[in-house]
């Protein structure tokens, strides 16, 4: 059931996006997951390092997960794609989806 979904999420990409390849979704999938798991990594390395390395620690991995942000809501505003991925199930409420198209790129650009 999950390879139909994300074939059908994949198909869903090429038909509003117009480009044919597969690996530039899995590629701005990829980074997207880098910029949560530093931001993820950064928080609990905080509990570990000394007091006076923290605030370096945390320059650090919010720039790259920045730089990272940048870069994928450049490729998404440059190619056009939208970028969709589903997370998780909760039972009562439904599955839990992002999705980011040149609009919700606009938006983290200027966040960043």
């Amino acid at each position: 059931m999950a390879g139909r979904q994300s074939r059908k999420s994949y198909e869903c990409w090429r038909i509003f996006s117009g480009v044919e390849s597969e690996d530039a979704v899995s590629a701005d999938g990829f980074v997207l997951a880098l910029v949560f798991a530093l931001c993820g990594a950064g928080a609990l390395l905080g509990i570990f390092v000394p007091e006076r390395r923290n605030p370096a620690l945390v320059a650090w991995a919010g720039s790259l997960a920045s730089l990272l942000a940048l870069w994928v809501s450049g490729h998404v505003l440059g190619s056009g794609a939208i970028l969709h991925g589903s997370l998780w199930t909760i039972r009562s409420l439904g599955t839990l989806t992002f999705s980011l198209d040149r609009l919700s790129a606009l938006f983290l650009l200027a966040r960043v």
